[in-house]
């Protein structure tokens, strides 16, 4: 695999080229998670919530308890540490 090679910022600030980032399909507003997978960080883009969806439209209606354990079922609780970045928030492979 080819790596993007930068230089850690002053604040601890890393920069992601645009290639990845149009590669992953990831733009301005899109959610990250962040986690040390075996030494290396692996970051896990996916796109923010929208109304699109029965979760998002149906949700002011939903109880809250419901909504809470739903947000938990589309975010990938109760999955193993790293799952490859699937099914987290999307219902599909990121990348």
């Amino acid at each position: 695999m080819a790596g993007k090679y930068g230089v850690l910022g002053p604040d601890g600030y890393i920069e992601i080229s645009e290639e990845l980032l149009d590669q992953l399909g990831a733009s301005p507003g899109w959610r990250y998670s962040q986690q040390i997978v075996k030494r290396r960080l692996e970051i896990c883009f996916f796109p923010p919530k929208h109304n699109k969806s029965p979760a998002g439209v149906l949700k002011e209606y939903i109880d809250p308890a419901a909504a809470a354990e739903l947000d938990g079922l589309l975010l990938g609780g109760g999955k193993g540490a790293s799952d490859d970045c699937n099914d987290r928030g999307t219902g599909h492979p990121v990348g």
